[in-house]
């Protein structure tokens, strides 16, 4: 088991973002919920458990290689959550979760919007499990992948956990599994 831990309960964060990125989009459009996403992530990540941010507008940090990250200080500066957020269609949000898997952190989040639950999120999640995760090679023990997916038929969000057995490298079988989202979460 490697020594990472996560900085927050990934589940918890799900609820959390569930809650307050619709409230945080001040508009329907793809940009404003991208904002959405990055400023409630920096909120928690700086203000709630003291972590750089990136980006950070505060001091003029761009983005550093993903939508988002949190990081500890130097000199350790691990990577302690990866984030990417796509609100196109089910070739963009598998190409930009393609990006999480590159990348040493304990907790990796995928946010995204599926026009059709029913008809878009069997495509995405397809496409994540068997043609990018079930191909990949250099899966860590512990890894802990959330997909949060925004619907808009019907309304509603869903969230998803898969967390890489004891083992490395490839994997035999990939299965993301739905977790209830707490409407009334607040860290």
């Amino acid at each position: 088991m490697p020594d990472w831990e996560t900085p927050i309960d990934p589940r918890s964060l799900a609820s959390d973002l569930a809650v307050s990125i619709p409230q945080l989009a001040v508009a329907d459009t793809d940009s404003a919920w991208t904002r959405a996403v990055k400023a409630r992530l920096a909120e928690l990540g700086k203000n709630k458990l003291k972590l750089l941010v990136s980006p950070d507008p505060l001091i003029f940090q761009g983005e550093y290689l993903l939508d988002f990250i949190w990081q500890k200080p130097a000199p350790c500066a691990d990577l302690l959550l990866a984030c990417e957020s796509e609100w196109g269609d089910c070739g963009s949000v598998c190409e930009d979760f393609e990006k999480l898997m590159h990348v040493k952190a304990p907790l990796k989040l995928m946010i995204f919007c599926a026009g059709d639950h029913e008809k878009d999120f069997s495509k995405i999640r397809k496409g994540i499990e068997s043609k990018y995760m079930a191909e990949f090679t250099q899966h860590l023990e512990g890894e802990k992948y959330i997909l949060l997916e925004f619907t808009a038929q019907p309304q509603g969000v869903h969230g998803y956990e898969f967390i890489v057995p004891p083992t490395r490298g490839r994997l035999d079988a990939v299965r993301f599994h739905e977790f209830p989202l707490s409407s009334s979460q607040a860290l």
